[in-house]
């Protein structure tokens, strides 16, 4: 955890919630919701990339290897749609506002609750999906944590 449990008004519904951060979600916790939901990650994909816009796609039958989501118009494939179905899927992530993208030298995807990095030790080091540090970033935007140190790595050409 990143933070203590605290409580922040949800500005579409002017309703209280309790939250508590992460490294890579923010949880929530609504009194008024049914028993099964009260506890949710919050949108934090969605939050991020309010600023952002990802085309969406021509849809496409789906294969085994491909799967076309009519709900945001974006795809999912191979790793990152294995871990999205082994894992808990729309109920869970939520529904990929993205395609699979490039930042930061990494293949990513955002859904409307985490981002997906295709790790690329993963043979030697750990999954082959990770989740991005979507708690972390949002701190850090809001100012309570501090920035990442600038990779200068990234910026040669």
């Amino acid at each position: 955890p990143l933070t203590e449990e605290y409580t922040e008004t949800d500005t579409s519904t002017g309703e209280p919630v309790v939250v508590q951060y992460f490294e890579r979600v923010k949880l929530e916790y609504r009194a008024s919701a049914p028993e099964d939901g009260r506890i949710t990650l919050a949108r934090l994909g969605s939050e991020l990339t309010q600023d952002r816009s990802f085309q969406p796609i021509g849809p496409f039958e789906s294969t085994n290897d491909r799967l076309y989501i009519p709900e945001t118009g974006h795809s999912l494939a191979l790793g990152f749609k294995t871990f999205w179905e082994s894992n808990g899927g729309a109920a869970l992530f939520g529904y990929p506002i993205s395609e699979e993208i490039t930042e930061n030298g990494r293949t990513v995807q955002y859904f409307e609750r985490a981002r997906f990095e295709l790790n690329p030790d993963a043979e030697a080091a750990g999954p082959a999906v990770t989740l991005g540090l979507l708690g972390r970033e949002a701190l850090q935007r809001k100012g309570w944590l501090p920035a990442p140190p600038l990779d200068t790595t990234l910026l040669t050409e």
